[in-house]
Order: C-alpha cells, then sequence, then structure tokens
C-alpha cells in the first residue's frame, strides 16, 4: 500500500537542520530509520540507530527514495551449532 499523494513524504524535519549544519566529512545521528532519503542526502554519511547501536550509512544515488531501515540489518543472524559425533 503506498502513502497518498496528499501526504508529504515521511521524514523528520531534525535530520535537515542537522545536514545543512553539518560538513560532509562529519555524521549525522538519525534514530528515525523510517525515514525517507531525499536526493539532497547524497554524499554524506548517516550513524542510524538499528535498535542497539549505531550503523554507519554512506548515502549513494541509487539509494534516493528508499528509506533507512532497507539498508540496516536490526537481527543477529541465527548460527546453528553442529552436533557433536
Amino acid at each position: 500500500m503506498t502513502r497518498s499523494l496528499w501526504k508529504m513524504p515521511l521524514s523528520n524535519i531534525k535530520i535537515f537542520k542537522t545536514l545543512y549544519c553539518s560538513k560532509k566529512n562529519q555524521s549525522i545521528v538519525v534514530w528515525y530509520s523510517d525515514s525517507l532519503i531525499f536526493p539532497s542526502f547524497v554524499g554524506f554519511t548517516f550513524s542510524v540507530y538499528n535498535g542497539k547501536n549505531y550503523v554507519n550509512l554512506f548515502i549513494n544515488d541509487n539509494m534516493v527514495g528508499f528509506r533507512f531501515k532497507d539498508f540496516i540489518i536490526t537481527k543477529k543472524r541465527l548460527v546453528y551449532k553442529k552436533s557433536g559425533s
């Protein structure tokens, strides 16, 4: 189900404020992983919170239009132990 056109794209205004006040080599902290990635974010590094720690994410052209959570792993990988023979 898509978002209605009369509703604006979901993003937090705090991300834009910190984006224009920061430099290219500085990491921008983001808690809102549901926020949409805009073309003005290209070339910046974001530290996205995945529930436990922050994961660095460098934004490139192919990521525009997606959400931050699409590129961040939030669950541990299940490791099976071999039974002794």
